[in-house]
């Protein structure tokens, strides 16, 4: 649901500050240190209770204050309000305690987009597996209890390995529960994947038509015992788990080669932006509610021919968009699209 309003005290750089937004197009504009960030950040802790600067509370709480608050207020009215200090965080929604993160979710949810995200093409593994694990999340309210199941299931097998306990009954009854695990997620993760790739590509036809890409799913392998068998005393050696959903992964390719090393940096940050759209609109069209587009200086090294292209995308998509980027910058993108 687009927020309608949104009030920060002691947030960072802010004493007190109120803003108001449109339901589609909001920039947010301003020089370096201005606290435009924070704004994205302070939206995104509401949908989540949780930062993508900081995994410490005490780093958005202004310096020389105790704690910081901020309240959200969506068009249908409905409101969240957290309150965080070192030691505590209170959640609530239209005045009483928030009882779940679906709670929460079922009000308001947000997309970010910054530049860390170019990880997506250029970076390791581990930012495509989080991108698979954001993508269930948004779409299915199970999602969280299912990695929560299978990081429970991890973290004995693991224990398990690092006591030399591979041949052990227990460990043997945990790996069957593993692989039972992954494959339910894997499937949901092949399902999403497949409806953001088909999405990705009706966007690319329509506005981009020379970007040729290709998402391919890259399924950890070790989802039976047979084929266990043969990395078992990897894992004994390692001490590590070297199966599980949370091992999958997928591959970029443009212009059927990998988008890493044969793109240029506008491709790239291109195709990104285009990821990222596709999991919006494939999340929008699973829940049905219009969702949150959180982007973060990351058309500043676009060319006035990309950002047209990344702008005119924006303009068809169902979502409140809130685009924070310096205002000179702004200003120059605006007039080289005139």
């Amino acid at each position: 649901m687009p927020l309608s309003q949104l009030i920060l005290k002691n947030f960072r750089s802010f004493s007190s500050k109120e803003l108001r937004f449109y339901p589609e197009f909001n920039f947010i504009l301003g020089c370096n240190g201005a606290g435009k960030s924070s704004v994205l950040e302070a939206v995104y802790y509401t949908c989540y209770a949780s930062s993508f600067r900081s995994a410490n509370k005490e780093d958005m709480i202004k310096d020389g204050e105790q704690a910081f608050f901020i309240q959200a207020t969506t068009e249908s009215e409905n409101e969240i309000s957290i309150g965080a200090s070192a030691e505590e965080k209170v959640v609530k929604i239209n005045g009483h305690p928030a009882t779940s993160h679906k709670e929460i979710a079922s009000i308001m949810r947000a997309i970010i987009l910054q530049q860390k995200d170019i990880n997506l093409i250029c970076g390791y593994n581990e930012d495509k597996k989080l991108f698979l694990k954001q993508l269930l999340y948004l779409q299915s309210d199970d999602a969280n209890k299912q990695y929560a199941k299978l990081n429970k299931i991890l973290i004995q097998r693991k224990t398990l390995l690092e006591q030399k306990k591979a041949s052990s009954p227990e460990f043997q009854i945990w790996t069957e529960k593993l692989i039972e695990i992954s494959q339910s997620i894997t499937q949901a993760q092949k399902i999403a994947l497949e409806k953001l790739t088909t999405i990705a590509k009706e966007i690319i036809s329509t506005f981009t038509p020379q970007i040729i890409l290709e998402i391919k799913f890259e399924e950890n392998k070790y989802h039976n015992l047979q084929e266990l068998r043969s990395t078992l005393e990897k894992e004994r050696v390692l001490e590590k788990n070297l199966i599980g959903a949370n091992q999958n992964c997928f591959e970029v390719k443009f212009k059927n080669k990998d988008a890493k090393h044969y793109s240029s940096r506008g491709e790239q940050k291109v195709i990104v932006f285009i990821l990222k759209t596709a999991m919006l609109e494939s999340t929008q069209i699973k829940t049905g509610a219009k969702k949150i587009f959180l982007i973060d200086d990351f058309f500043s090294e676009l060319d006035p021919k990309n950002f047209g292209i990344c702008l005119d995308i924006l303009k068809k998509i169902n979502a409140q968009k809130l685009i924070a980027m310096p205002t000179q910058d702004l200003e120059i993108k605006i007039q080289e699209n005139l």
